[in-house]
Parts: structure tokens; sequence; C-alpha cells
């Protein structure tokens, strides 16, 4: 048999999927385990959107909905997106500057697929979400990695430094996944200034963006001057309506991209379901305001969670920056462990019933952390924490 092409041998497995079945493998043998890896919410599907699933289900044919559509994604769905990123985001994007994705996975892929050559240089902020690396790999770019500042802000000379006559883009994600840093306004000017002067595209991955707990100066860097046309925005309903599942993703970008993009996705997946296409379009222009305080709401109880899980490791004195978003904690392991970040995460999950994920799938330099989700009751974050006294 020939061998599989350069591109596969050049990607690795996504190691939060590999983890997620090796802890789902203890689970089935230990049914008690306290799930604090997920990068999910635990909350139902927001009412009004059971509601629009009944109806659309129940028109005939689905009101068409079984069929294919266009690959962009629906008329109606892309004006009812639009609408949302204006009243929650105050940015202004046209229908035809939008597409319908298969979660934001798909468009992280198209993005990529759409601006690099085999050779092109793409910085990652780190730490950072391990599929970026994998699929700039998978297009044959280069990955230059930029550590962050101890706050787990951008550091903007480090970035500046970085760029190269090769560089073509600059991936960051804020809310950030793991640290929970919001990028504030400043920051983001800062950044959007190197992509103007060295002609740089931003890949902004905002799929947190309803998920914030202080009064920060949140925006994207799409608003910065200049930067829209440089700018594709990833986002979806995964976290911000407890929807990944239904796969049901969305990117922002000028309509040259969005071209670009459309050819890769005509060729491959071609159009996102059609179905929650329709249900989304119809909750979001007949109750925008129940879904807004939907995910408000859920908003309030991650803080709450929050809160209650930075208090505990107070009191364990281990060392971790409180999050401004998302719903992780990026805690640093105690040195008197002597274990890097899988060996600590297989001791917590085998030994002590706890299933965290270990910081080396976010970064090289973060081998001596481990990311603890709080998409998980405050029974549960109580119990493990003190499950965790014993040994720390």
């Amino acid at each position: 048999m020939k061998n599989f092409s350069q591109r596969i041998e050049n990607i690795k497995e996504s190691p939060l999927t590999r983890w997620d079945s090796e802890i789902k493998k203890a689970m089935r043998n230990n049914g008690n385990i306290i799930s604090l890896n997920s990068g999910q919410p635990d909350f139902d599907v927001p009412s009004v959107v059971k509601e629009k699933i009944i109806k659309v289900a129940n028109q005939p044919n689905g009101e068409g909905n079984n069929f294919y559509i266009s690959v962009q994604g629906s008329e109606e769905v892309r004006k009812a997106i639009s609408l949302f990123q204006k009243e929650v985001f105050d940015l202004d994007y046209l229908s035809e500057e939008i597409i319908l994705t298969n979660g934001a996975k798909e468009g992280i892929f198209l993005s990529l697929g759409a601006l690099i050559d085999p050779g092109d240089e793409v910085i990652l902020v780190a730490p950072y979400w391990s599929t970026y690396r994998e699929i700039i790999n998978f297009f044959g770019g280069k990955v230059a990695v930029v550590s962050t500042n101890k706050d787990f802000h951008l550091d903007i000379e480090k970035i500046e430094s970085t760029v190269t006559k090769k560089t073509k883009a600059v991936i960051i994600n804020s809310p950030n996944n793991p640290s929970g840093a919001v990028y504030i306004k400043k920051e983001l000017e800062q950044l959007a200034e190197i992509a103007r002067h060295h002609n740089l595209y931003v890949i902004s991955d905002e799929a947190y963006g309803t998920i914030r707990y202080s009064d920060i100066d949140y925006c994207s860097i799409a608003s910065s001057e200049g930067m829209k046309d440089r700018t594709i925005i990833v986002n979806g309903f995964s976290k911000s309506f407890s929807m990944t599942g239904y796969r049901l993703g969305y990117t922002f970008s000028s309509v040259e991209i969005a071209k670009a993009m459309l050819k890769i996705k005509s060729n491959s997946t071609g159009n996102t379901n059609s179905f929650f296409q329709a249900v989304i379009a119809n909750a979001l222009l007949d109750h925008f305001d129940e879904l807004v305080v939907s995910y408000e709401s859920m908003r309030k109880e991650f803080e709450k969670r929050k809160n209650f899980l930075c208090k505990e490791l107070d009191e364990l004195g281990v060392e971790y920056v409180d999050p401004e978003g998302a719903f992780y904690v990026f805690v640093r392991i105690p040195s008197k462990s002597g274990m890097n970040s899988e060996k600590f995460s297989k001791y917590l999950l085998n030994n002590l019933g706890i299933a965290v994920a270990p910081g080396i799938f976010f970064g090289d330099d973060f081998d001596s952390y481990i990311r603890i989700s709080f998409a998980s009751s405050i029974e549960n974050i109580k119990e493990a924490t003190r499950r965790i006294k014993g040994i720390i």
C-alpha cells in the first residue's frame, strides 16, 4: 500500500479529543468521575429554540429545510445573524459577508485554507486551542508561537518582533480558551496597527464573546480602523446558547474573503445543516430579547461558579489568574507534585476521579498548568476541590 498524504503526516489528532476519549473510558469503569474538563456549557438549550425546532419540524417538508440550500447559508439566517452581531457586538455585516459553518472548527479551517500557502507563517498567541496549530500544519503553513504576558494578555512587542516577510496572519482568541483573558480595546488597537503596517490578516475566534465577567472595554479587532477587510471573525452558537452538538457556526469577513472560503466549502461540506439554520433564524427574528436573557442568565450562573472556584483555589494556595471570560481557570500545578501536566491530570483522573485538561495541550510553555472548566455544578466543583485538598 502507498503512503498516506504528507498533509496527514504533518498533523496530529486533537489532544483534547484523545483525552476526552480516555475520560469517557474512565467514566465507564468508574461512575464517580467529576468532569471539570468539558469545553461545553452544561445548560439546556434555550426554550425558544426548542419551540422553533418543533415548529419547523411540523411544517410540510420542514418548509423545504430538508433539502439542499445555499452553501453560504440561507438568506434568512444570515440576516438574522447580522442583526444579532449588530445588537450584541455593535458590528455591521451584510448577509453576503457571512458564511454558516459546521461549528467554529470549519470556520477556522476555511479561513486558513483561503489565506495561507505552504511556507506562509501564522502567528499563534499562546496559550492557544490546539486545532489552530494542526490546521496551519495541514495547509503547509509554519506556526510561530508568541507567548502572552503573565496576565495572559497580548505582548505586543513580542508579536511585532515575530513578524517576518513570510508572516501572513495572526490568530487570536478572546475571551480566551484556556486562560479566560479578554483582550481590551487598547491592546487590540496596537495589534491592528501591526496588522496594517505589515499587511497581515487577523483570524479572531470570538466563540466565547457573550461570556464575560468584568466591566472590560470589550470589542472585536474588526472594529479598529482599516481592519474589517483584513479580519475574519469566527463565532457560533455552541457556547452562547449551549448548542455544541448542533454544529452551527458562522464567519464574518469581507465579500472577497468569503468568496475564497466558499470555494473550499462548496467542494467539501456543502451547506451547513439547513434545518437548524431555519430554527435559529426563526428564534433570532421572533424571540431575540428572550435569547439575550437566556445567555445572560447562563453567564451569571457561570460567574457564580467562577467566583466559588476561585475562592476554593485561593484556599488551596495555588497560582492562577482570575478569568475575565469563558468558563475555564488556568491553574499552575504545585511544584511539589513533581509532575508535568499530563501526568498530573492522569493522577487526578485515576486516583481522585477528577477530570481536567493538561496545559501542554495549549502550548509547549504550559506543561506546568491544568485547565479547570467550571461548566459543571457548584456541588461538583465543591466535591472536586475537597478531594484535591488531600494532595495539595
